[in-house]
């Protein structure tokens, strides 16, 4: 169902637009150009498409402070982060970062559902693992599976979910990651075990920032 933000959020200006669950409707400007948490194979990368469409130039940048700063630096003209996830809760990081720049505005919102599975090099096994890597969230939204059927594994916390699946797919097949199964997808990995996240509900809102007050868009 269609809402009209008009809210203010942890003093960030959200500009008032016509959303949906799945996009922003605006008249779009041409040669779009936007950065987002990657690398490819992220939910962030997906919030991105959904909002700027197949006709936009995409930047995937290694974390959130990367990708806002190719923004402010004039070298793209949108960002797009994550925010808030229902089992996790707010991404502090991001508000962080975002708060050290008044001059950003959000320009708006939606939520994907977020359907965290395990994904292993072909052919690997349960007892083959030692090491699950993935972002705080990813792991922290596994947790309980992981604990039960991997509990002498350690875990790493690296930039994103999809950051974890390529150092799964260039290991000896002892690193799992914590990710999507479009990630899979993107490093040739298999899915060992689908939606391990604690909760059916699990979603996680993005924003789309842009500088100023969003004047470069028109409602």
């Amino acid at each position: 169902m269609k809402k009209l933000i008009t809210i203010i959020l942890l003093g960030l200006t959200l500009v008032s637009c016509t959303t949906s669950r799945e996009k922003c409707e605006w008249t779009r400007l041409t040669g779009e150009s936007v950065s987002y948490l990657g690398p490819e194979g992220t939910y962030t990368g997906q919030a991105a498409m959904l909002f700027f469409g197949d006709d936009a130039s995409y930047h995937a940048k290694k974390t959130v402070s990367d990708a806002v700063t190719l923004m402010i630096d004039g070298k793209c003209n949108f960002a797009v982060i994550p925010q808030e996830n229902t089992v996790g809760g707010p991404v502090t990081a991001y508000i962080d970062e975002l708060l050290s720049h008044d001059d950003i505005s959000v320009i708006c919102e939606t939520e994907l559902v977020i359907d965290q599975a395990l994904l292993v090099k072909k052919g690997t096994k349960l007892s083959d693992i030692t090491l699950i890597c993935s972002h705080e969230q990813g792991l922290l939204q596994g947790k309980l599976w992981l604990e039960e059927n991997l509990p002498l594994a350690q875990t790493r916390v690296v930039s994103s979910t999809a950051e974890g699946a390529r150092l799964a797919s260039i290991s000896d097949g002892s690193v799992a990651a914590v990710a999507s199964a479009a990630a899979a997808d993107v490093y040739g990995l298999e899915v060992y075990a689908p939606r391990i996240q604690e909760s059916d509900a699990n979603k996680t809102r993005f924003y789309a920032l842009s500088m100023g007050e969003g004047s470069i868009l028109r409602a």
